[in-house]
């Protein structure tokens, strides 16, 4: 790309399919515009070019805490994620009935940021989940699944 053309910028940014990537590009020829052509002899001004670049990559890389399309709920729960991965597991045949709980609860603890003593507890006690309880998160979950194509469902009508 010549130096600052932006016929050449908009066709580069339209070929990205990432939203934050285009913006990225696009922070960032503004950034080298600012710094080699606005601010060529004002330091400060380059010095603070850079800064603001430097806050919009932070702020396009930092995680996400909103759901996705607003369908999300923000609420974890142990036995569902249990559930998840048990089911996981078992399509490739690595669950319960091969693994033992101590490995498998480190697995889900390591995972969802819930104890590990408190995941073994889980597990080792079993459970059923409950459409009262657990209905949301399981219709979540079961909508993930389908769209990630897997063949697995998570109900309440199994003791995991």
């Amino acid at each position: 790309m010549n130096a600052f053309n932006f016929t050449e910028l908009k066709r580069k940014v339209e070929s990205i399919e990432d939203l934050n990537a285009k913006k990225l590009c696009l922070y960032r020829a503004l950034a080298d515009y600012q710094q080699n052509v606005l601010y060529v002899n004002d330091f400060p001004m380059q010095v603070q070019s850079a800064i603001v670049f430097y806050e919009k990559i932070n702020e396009l890389s930092a995680p996400d805490s909103s759901p996705q399309d607003g369908i999300f709920s923000k609420s974890r729960n142990l036995k569902v994620t249990i559930s998840i991965v048990f089911e996981l597991l078992k399509m490739i045949n690595k669950g319960k009935n091969v693994n033992d709980s101590t490995v498998l609860s480190s697995l889900v603890s390591l995972i969802s940021g819930f104890s590990y003593d408190y995941t073994l507890n889980t597990v080792q006690k079993g459970f059923y989940l409950t459409e009262k309880h657990h209905g949301t998160l399981i219709n979540e979950a079961n909508d993930v699944l389908v769209r990630l194509g897997l063949p697995i469902q998570i109900d309440t009508k199994k003791q995991y």
